[in-house]
């Protein structure tokens, strides 16, 4: 049935239930929350029917509603698109005895809610949403619902919507930002392009800037002193390290602090070079990216590897020694955090240089304080480089930290939205997609 049901085929689930009750097979609870999660994907007139039906069959078998996870899942899955629909609280109420709902479990509900002119229930799920999974924003069909209702009341309603895409940095799925676009053009009389941005965050369409990412003095010092108790030594120092390592880190780094830029040694060794172990090329390659560094940035270094570095080819270590601070840890430890900690005891002044995501730690962050998770965001895309290629003249090309803020944002006259297009995302999936929306002019 669950196979029936990723594939979206309700004869073939409807087919096998039949059989089932024929052979006087026990259906149990996962075959029949199964399908009621396929009759919410019916497009036929007589869904809820058959939802309701499967539904109330879900309750002969377990009459003390006392469901899994799972099957709480399935049935909001189906019953979001009902008359019934305010029973999927419920069924979050379990899921959130045992567990936490899943965005995609909030999503259905905060579709039923917008559907059935809920909005104050759909709002509060949203920002339950944004606590429990952070920048991971609703599903597509929980946008169209929302979007669908806003128009629905006008122009004040969709700006309050992207109000709190903007407040929450959520990003639009394409179709919404089609229908957006339309709606703009058609209802309101706006002038709407779909463009991109420069690296400077000009856009194509109307040459406006967007607003820069700012962070305030306390916001960093309060992200400073947090990032150590919350990342590196958390509820376990082993996971990342351990306590002799990172006090002869710690002791390290305050000697020679500040740096301009704190560089993952391994990451850019092994950069193009995913199947490469030779030793000599890897330092090579690291050694090629520091020089130009220098030569471009004349920036003061830092370099974070391992220990089994140290048996590269001594002419090259014995170079990149000479042009910067180098620190090696231990095999088994994590160097995200060490490049991390550096990064920010030395100030807003430093930048990192890693291909590393860091999600891991944005979540460590965010279970300890929201706002915190927020901040260590835009520090992150102001100040961590990517290297993008290592030319054979021993040069290397990068991508500069984030300067603008990726978020839905207006003026008097025109309204610009990050969108999602579809393609995969770059470094800290950012999207480079944006709608520009403009008021027309009054001799237009």
């Amino acid at each position: 049935m669950s196979l029936a049901c990723s594939f979206r085929f309700h004869q073939c689930g409807a087919s096998l239930l039949d059989f089932l009750h024929s052979s006087k097979t026990f259906v149990n609870v996962s075959v029949a929350s199964n399908y009621v999660k396929l009759c919410g994907r019916l497009e036929t007139p007589d869904f809820e029917e058959k939802i309701l039906a499967a539904y109330a069959h879900v309750k002969r078998i377990s009459p003390a509603d006392i469901y899994d996870m799972g099957t709480a899942e399935n049935l909001i899955a189906g019953l979001y698109r009902t008359s019934r629909w305010e029973e999927c609280l419920k069924l979050l109420d379990i899921i959130e005895f045992t567990g936490r709902p899943s965005p995609t479990a909030l999503s259905y509900v905060i579709t039923g809610a917008f559907a059935h002119d809920h909005p104050s229930t759909a709002l509060r799920l949203l920002k339950q949403l944004s606590t429990l999974h952070g920048t991971f924003g609703p599903a597509e069909m929980a946008f169209t619902a929302w979007f669908a209702y806003a128009k629905s009341k006008g122009l004040p309603t969709v700006m309050e919507m992207l109000t709190f895409t903007r407040d929450y940095e959520w990003f639009i799925p394409l179709e919404v930002a089609r229908d957006l676009k339309a709606w703009f053009e058609k209802e309101q009389g706006w002038m709407a392009k779909f463009t991109t941005l420069s690296p400077r965050g000009e856009c194509a369409a109307c040459s406006e800037y967007m607003k820069p990412i700012t962070i305030t003095r306390d916001e960093f010092e309060k992200l400073r002193e947090n990032f150590v108790k919350s990342v590196i030594e958390g509820t376990d120092v082993f996971l990342h390290t351990n306590p002799a390592e990172l006090k002869r880190y710690r002791d390290f780094v305050e000697k020679n602090a500040p740096f301009d830029l704190v560089v993952d040694g391994l990451n850019v060794a092994y950069f193009q070079n995913s199947s490469n172990h030779d030793g000599r090329s890897l330092a090579r390659q690291l050694l090629t990216v520091t020089e130009h560094l220098l030569h471009v940035r004349g920036k003061r270094i830092l370099i974070l590897g391992r220990m089994h570095m140290k048996r590269w080819p001594k002419s090259e270590m014995s170079r990149l020694s000479s042009l910067a601070s180098l620190f090696f840890a231990e095999n088994m430890s994590q160097d995200d955090p060490f490049i991390l900690y550096a990064a920010l005891y030395s100030g807003l002044g430093c930048n990192f240089l890693s291909g590393d995501l860091m999600r891991d730690h944005r979540f460590k962050l965010a279970v300890k304080d929201v706002e915190l998770r927020k901040t260590f965001l835009k520090w992150q895309r102001t100040h961590q480089m990517q290297l993008f290629k290592v030319y054979g003249d021993h040069s290397a090309s990068l991508k500069a930290p984030m300067k603008y803020s990726t978020v839905t944002q207006w003026t008097e006259s025109s309204i610009h939205v990050p969108y999602l297009s579809g393609l995969p995302l770059g470094l800290h999936e950012l999207p480079p997609s944006w709608l520009c929306l403009t008021k027309k002019l009054p001799n237009n």
